[in-house]
């Protein structure tokens, strides 16, 4: 029952443009992984991320999406690398923390 309850408050509107609660909670872990945090952040951040992913598999992918939409996010990044990597990320497996740190480096993946 709390899960659920969990599940809907992230789906709820946070801003007034579609954006969800998961959505924008998500969209703040990846800015701070590209360096707008401290240092130490991603011992917290990656497990933050990779839990509210897997708190919900129907709704991780909708706010994945809207986490990394529009130009520029993460840098270097065309749609179709950023749909990749998002795979990547929503399979969750052993290579979580090297493909989210892949997905946020400034880097253009090949492939």
């Amino acid at each position: 029952h709390g899960k659920a309850r969990l599940v809907a408050a992230l789906n709820a509107d946070a801003l007034p443009n579609g954006w969800s609660v998961g959505a924008l909670l998500l969209r703040g872990l990846l800015k701070g992984l590209l360096g707008q945090m401290p240092a130490s952040a991603p011992g917290l951040v990656v497990p933050a991320a990779r839990g509210l992913l897997l708190l919900s598999p129907l709704a991780a992918p909708v706010w994945a999406r809207c986490a990394v939409d529009g130009e520029g996010f993460p840098p270097g990044k065309t749609p179709e690398m950023k749909e990749r990597l998002l795979k990547e990320l929503l399979a969750v497996d052993k290579t979580f923390k090297q493909t989210l740190k892949r997905f946020c480096s400034g880097k253009v993946a090949a492939g």
